[in-house]
């Protein structure tokens, strides 16, 4: 059987893992995202030696990857743990000292979700 072939009966069985993501970017209040939580990565921002968490979560709709800022890493992306499932919802912008505006989330962790898991963290190429 060739590659072609391979692929073409895999997703035709519906046996596909997807490993790329979709970015998601918070622009409307009451936006969320629900799903497994299954990495994080530190990437660099706008300000020099600053740096904010872009998470990626399986959820109903494939893979999507998303950054919350610094403020939302530091008070709840210490608290989330690789492997449970959340609910993220935006709660918009709020203007704090010297008129820099931060993003507002509502993070909540399911408890034991009855959800069949497909794939998991050893899919990913990283």
């Amino acid at each position: 059987m060739s590659y072609k072939e391979a692929y073409a009966k895999a997703k035709k069985e519906e046996s596909l893992h997807q490993i790329t993501s979709t970015y998601h970017e918070w622009k409307k209040k009451g936006e969320s995202i629900v799903g497994e939580f299954i990495h994080v990565n530190q990437v660099p921002g706008r300000q020099p030696n600053t740096q904010y968490n872009q998470y990626l979560f399986q959820t109903d709709d494939g893979l999507i990857k998303f950054s919350m800022g610094g403020v939302t890493d530091n008070e709840a992306g210490v608290m989330m743990r690789i492997g449970e499932v959340y609910a993220v919802e935006f709660l918009g912008q709020e203007e704090i000292a010297n008129k820099q505006r931060v993003n507002r989330f509502m993070i909540e962790r399911l408890t034991q979700p009855d959800v069949e898991r497909v794939g998991g963290p050893s899919d990913l190429p990283f």
